[in-house]
């Protein structure tokens, strides 16, 4: 499977507000070293992202996970469009 920042874009592309409202992001670069074995000599980076529902005036950070695959979920006060298929395909 692929991953990746397609993958994270992908994600963010599908996220929506509580009512169904489009969400605007954009990247704030990388931070938070771990462990994983699909990252570069066994270690990867969060990628930071700032992220605005339309209509409203705050906004928040979600950090993704580009290298390891699971399943995904909305955060607290957001919602998904549904998609078929296998992201990143």
């Amino acid at each position: 499977m692929d991953f990746g920042p397609r993958n994270e874009r992908e994600y963010l592309k599908r996220l929506r507000g509580p009512n169904g409202e489009l969400v605007r992001f954009h990247r704030l670069g990388s931070c938070c070293p771990f462990e994983s074995k699909n990252g570069f000599m066994g270690n990867g980076l969060l990628d930071r992202y700032e992220v605005q529902i339309d209509g409203k005036s705050t906004t928040r950070i979600l950090y993704l996970n580009m290298y390891n695959s699971g399943r995904y979920y909305a955060p607290e006060g957001f919602t998904f469009i549904k998609h078929s298929g296998t992201w990143g395909n």
